[in-house]
């Protein structure tokens, strides 16, 4: 099987070095670091064991890559205009995607494109930052959290795909309902990526300053009611689960306050933009979601 990563940032680069460690013939789409990784390699740094991998199948155009039976789409979806360009030229008629991105429906480009072949949904629960050329940090946790997105036939079903990551020593855990574990997700993502950028403060202070906690708790409460009306029941305590579980992370600096220091696009369309519009289409009151948003807009432009 021929996988191949499209966007070898911290998670392309942590989930794929960890696949191609357990004899898997990974190839890596890169951008800026592809000179230093086709020459130096990828190295993770981790307290669970580092992992080095000195040479990879490294590549800066897809055009030049081969077919690939598994596709990992690890892209920000502000590089979603891009995936036709991208994906076309290594996409065969029994190609799986696997989408690692996040948001709400972040796959739904996939499926215009290529609505004959099978998609899986990821979400991944791990602290990883890329510190470095081909130099990643992981952090804390791992886990892959996957469900079916688009069903077809396929040589790959959704226990096949799982076993593959269990055996590169990849927790994963499988889900019938994709939709509510993206919405598990987004109750981490809107307030820690948000607040992190706005107050420029790692999640550690966020959750350790009671204001800033409170703030947190009030926005996790708002996406539980919008999730509701996406037919997705979340119990309320899974608020103060999603504060312990961001204790328990550490001082960590999620994707988009990374993106803002690096003065990148940040990743705000599918993080807020269609959860709010789903609230305000529905009457639902989400108020300190909007005022997040807002300031995130103007840090944006």
């Amino acid at each position: 099987m021929k996988i191949g990563v499209i966007g070898t940032g911290a998670i392309g680069g942590y989930y794929g070095a960890k696949l191609a460690l357990g004899s898997n013939e990974v190839h890596f789409l890169l951008n800026s670091d592809y000179e230093h990784v086709k020459a130096h390699g990828l190295k993770i740094q981790s307290d669970q064991g580092d992992i080095i991998l000195p040479k990879v199948n490294a590549w800066n155009c897809t055009k030049d890559m081969p077919k690939c039976d598994l596709i990992i789409i690890c892209l920000k979806t502000t590089s979603n205009h891009l995936l036709e360009e991208l994906l076309t030229p290594i996409v065969h008629e029994k190609s799986t995607f696997l989408s690692l991105q996040n948001g709400l429906n972040p796959d739904k480009d996939i499926k215009l494109l290529f609505p004959n072949n099978p998609i899986f949904g990821g979400l991944c629960r791990v602290g990883v930052n890329k510190i470095g050329p081909g130099l990643i940090q992981h952090i804390n946790y791992e886990t892959i959290l996957l469900g079916e997105s688009q069903r077809n036939e396929s040589v790959m079903t959704l226990n096949s795909l799982s076993e593959l990551f269990i055996k590169a020593n990849i927790d994963i855990e499988l889900h019938a309902n994709i939709l509510e574990v993206r919405w598990r997700k987004l109750c981490w993502n809107i307030p820690f990526n948000g607040l992190t950028t706005v107050f420029n403060q790692d999640t550690d202070k966020i959750v350790k300053n009671t204001e800033t906690r409170d703030l947190a708790k009030k926005i996790i409460l708002e996406v539980i009611s919008i999730a509701h009306i996406d037919g997705i029941i979340i119990e309320k305590d899974f608020a103060n689960q999603t504060l312990t579980l961001t204790d328990n992370l550490g001082p960590y600096k999620p994707s988009m306050m990374l993106d803002y220091e690096a003065k990148r696009p940040l990743e705000i369309s599918q993080i807020y933009e269609e959860p709010i519009k789903l609230a305000l289409e529905n009457n639902c009151k989400v108020p300190e979601i909007q005022k997040l948003y807002k300031s995130l807009q103007a840090l944006n432009s």
